[in-house]
């Protein structure tokens, strides 16, 4: 079974190889024309439906993809299940895919959580940070900065994390410029 994310509520072309029945080719246009009932849609676990439009292959050389095309209607949940079952003399294989939304409260996925996450997370518990990563930026406004000594600290403000060379104005009193050594 095959898994996408997509944006919830907004309409999708899913692209999908069909393999042709009792054969491990993949199926062209030739070898299968979808009816109503072949295409089935289950949107959050619910009844199955038909899907407003049924997939058209889109040849690609000797073989070809199918194009399922669902409606902004249809990409309204969190989980989207479609099925592909040929109800007359078989063409193809029986098969499925799973659609997780992602973008809206009522998504699978709401990606605003991983970026909230992201924002509260205990940048203490990061480990391995590059010279120049965000982490390291992000501690001259937050940790101990000794300008005296050029020193930014991890956040333990006894680590060092990184170092600078100052530049002062006429006077001393002035740092007009911080270069990350």
């Amino acid at each position: 079974m095959k898994l996408f994310s997509s944006k919830y509520g907004v309409a999708r072309h899913i692209y999908v190889p069909l393999i042709k029945r009792g054969v491990v080719d993949y199926a062209v246009g030739a070898d299968w024309t979808p009816a109503a009932s072949d295409v089935k849609i289950s949107k959050d676990g619910g009844a199955a439906a038909n899907t407003a439009n049924l997939p058209v292959a889109i040849a690609m050389g000797n073989t070809a993809i199918w194009d399922f095309s669902l409606t902004a209607a249809e990409m309204q949940a969190a989980q989207i299940i479609v099925t592909v079952a040929d109800s007359a003399t078989k063409a193809i294989e029986d098969d499925a895919f799973v659609i997780e939304s992602f973008g809206d409260g009522l998504g699978q996925m709401d990606l605003r959580e991983i970026a909230d996450a992201h924002l509260k997370r205990d940048m203490g518990l990061v480990t391995g940070e590059a010279q120049r990563s965000p982490l390291n930026a992000l501690r001259i406004l937050r940790n101990r900065v000794n300008s005296n000594t050029g020193k930014v600290y991890k956040e333990d403000d006894v680590t060092e994390a990184w170092t600078f060379t100052k530049s002062t104005a006429a006077g001393g009193a002035v740092i007009f410029e911080i270069d990350p050594a």
